[in-house]
């Protein structure tokens, strides 16, 4: 799978992002929230943020709710944000309709057996550009 370069200043900030904590690897997390959330998640291309780490990325297409994003926060090379090193994935989106749906998503993501946590962030506290950059 190609990795997707950052180089780009121009991004867009969602509102809010929702911080997951959760061991499991990334396709069993993203098979989890497709369960839990009814969306279509599927591999996209891999963010690389610098020259040695590579982080999975999952999106749905686009529908009625708008595009939606897992990234992972954490590999065995290092982290898209230290700011938040007990948070293992970033769900964001770009939809007015994700926006009216997210206090509903984080309460049913956090019924789920799989994920210890799910918190809201505000996109202004996250420092990693690259993460606003990954929304369309």
């Amino acid at each position: 799978m190609r990795n997707v370069k950052i180089h780009s200043d121009n991004y867009v900030i969602p509102d809010p992002i929702l911080a997951i904590s959760c061991t499991y690897p990334p396709y069993r997390v993203a098979w989890e929230i497709n369960r839990v959330l009814g969306v279509t998640l599927s591999q996209a291309l891999d963010l690389q943020f610098n020259e040695s780490a590579s982080f999975k990325v999952f999106q749905n297409s686009k529908d009625d709710i708008g595009i939606i994003k897992l990234i992972e926060n954490k590999t065995e090379t290092g982290r898209l944000s230290t700011k938040y090193k007990n948070i293992d994935y970033f769900l964001i989106a770009n939809g007015q309709e994700y926006r009216k749906v997210i206090r509903d998503f984080k309460i049913r993501l956090h019924r789920s057996q799989l994920i210890q946590g799910t918190f809201e962030i505000s996109p202004d506290k996250l420092l990693a550009k690259a993460i606003m950059m990954m929304v369309v």
